[in-house]
């Protein structure tokens, strides 16, 4: 018995009195959370490079909810990731060897021809036929090339290209032209 008589401890858990919380006053202690100030999130996202769902699971919050207050607290939101780099099939042109991807000499042939059968005006579709017909096998070994496959193909050259330029632009002592910005 507690020291009032009454019986055990949950006796007296069941008399105390809260008074009623409505839902409107719920809110406002929600979001005055301190979990929600911007220093908060800042040190989070920006200073430890948590993610939005990262923090919202360390907090007990969602995601949409997390990024809404990196809105509201004006912090500006990352771009979504790319590829983690650990791809489990290597891109064309590329092998593995140990940990590391090398250029693979015969796909980085074929990056060659399909880039000058690009520039010879030959649309996806003709150039995916042409690589099927001469029997140039694709990482999958033995599948028929697709439009797409030559698209990702010309893509990453391109982009290789671009990276290769700005580097060329970074190292040269007169800077061309073509890498001075206007």
């Amino acid at each position: 018995m507690d020291p009032e008589g009454n019986g055990g401890p949950s006796a007296s858990l069941s008399k105390l009195d809260f008074p009623p919380l409505e839902v409107t006053e719920f809110i406002p202690l929600f979001h005055t959370s301190p979990h929600f100030d911007g220093v908060f999130l800042h040190q989070k996202y920006v200073v430890e490079g948590l993610s939005a769902a990262q923090i919202a699971t360390e907090i007990f919050s969602s995601r949409s909810t997390i990024l809404k207050a990196l809105k509201e607290n004006k912090i500006e939101l990352r771009e979504a990731h790319q590829h983690h780099g650990n791809p489990a099939e290597t891109r064309y042109g590329k092998r593995k060897w140990g940990s590391r991807q090398i250029d693979h000499a015969a796909e980085q042939k074929v990056i060659e021809a399909v880039i000058e059968m690009k520039k010879a005006s030959m649309g996806l579709r003709q150039i995916a036929r042409t690589l099927t017909s001469m029997g140039i096998q694709t990482k999958c070994q033995g599948k028929r090339w697709h439009p797409e496959m030559v698209r990702r193909i010309i893509q990453l050259a391109n982009s290789r290209s671009k990276e290769i330029d700005t580097k060329i632009c970074l190292i040269s002592k007169p800077r061309p032209r073509e890498c001075i910005k206007s």
